[in-house]
């Protein structure tokens, strides 16, 4: 069988790799349901997509986005997501 082999772990570093800042150089963090900003989530709907943080928006990287949403969909069979 040619099964593609995937790592059995997959680790995400959070800050300027899975989103697209350093925390610790947003003005403030988020603190409400209200900081949320609503977006398309690749074609699935309309989801969290970005938070705001004082005057900065933390978004995820759209291929972070597409990662994860692919490791729900079963895409990399018996892979452990870290983040």
């Amino acid at each position: 069988q040619n099964m593609p082999k995937y790592p059995e772990l997959c680790v995400f570093d959070l800050d300027a790799c899975l989103w697209d800042k350093e925390t610790f150089e947003l003005s403030a963090p988020p603190s409400s349901p209200s900081h949320e900003i609503l977006g398309d989530l690749n074609g699935r709907g309309r989801g969290v997509a970005g938070v705001r943080c004082g005057n900065d928006v933390l978004r995820l990287h759209p291929g972070s986005l597409l990662a994860l949403q692919g490791h729900a969909d079963g895409e990399y069979p018996g892979m452990k997501v870290a983040l």
